[in-house]
């Protein structure tokens, strides 16, 4: 428990000087922070997590709801986008419905999750899950698990949670 809450209490302090805005940082970021808040009560972390996710939201989330990878990788990366969705359904099973940043967070969620289901794949190998870029329709696009699996947690504790 203590070396964890050091572990978080050094992210805290650092987490400015590291901010690279690359989407899979989003669950790195936010997990241990929501754990930290989970093992002490201390609503800092809980803080800390959600305002660095807002700014996230506000680098990357594009129009139609997904992510880009980084601001100079514009490709809508599956894994990439599973760890952000990851770290917001995490994020909003700790946050208080009336913390400062819930509805930004929330939003950000509910236009990623209604995203996701126009790129799914419906018919043919590899239905049901999302291919590793999900906006190309390039035939080298493989079905990509990670990121399908994480959707699935995502969706899956989104709806359980309403």
């Amino acid at each position: 428990r203590a070396e964890g809450l050091a572990i978080a209490d050094h992210q805290r302090a650092r987490v400015g000087a590291h901010k690279r805005f690359a989407i899979d940082d989003m669950f790195m970021v936010t997990a241990l922070q929501v754990q930290a808040f989970r093992v002490s009560g201390d609503a800092a972390y809980l803080d800390l997590a959600a305002m660095t996710m807002v700014e996230y939201l506000d680098a990357l989330q594009q129009d139609d709801g997904l992510f880009v990878h980084h601001p100079d990788f514009r490709h809508r990366w599956a894994r990439g986008n599973g760890w952000v969705a990851a770290g917001m359904t995490e994020l909003l099973r700790e946050l208080p419905p009336d913390h400062v940043h819930h509805a930004a967070i929330r939003d950000g969620y509910a236009r990623m999750m209604r995203a996701l289901r126009e790129h799914q794949i419906d018919a043919g190998d590899g239905a049901g899950l999302w291919r590793q870029v999900l906006d190309s329709d390039d035939p080298r696009n493989w079905p990509e698990t990670s990121g399908s699996a994480m959707f699935t947690y995502a969706l899956a504790t989104g709806v359980r949670n309403g």
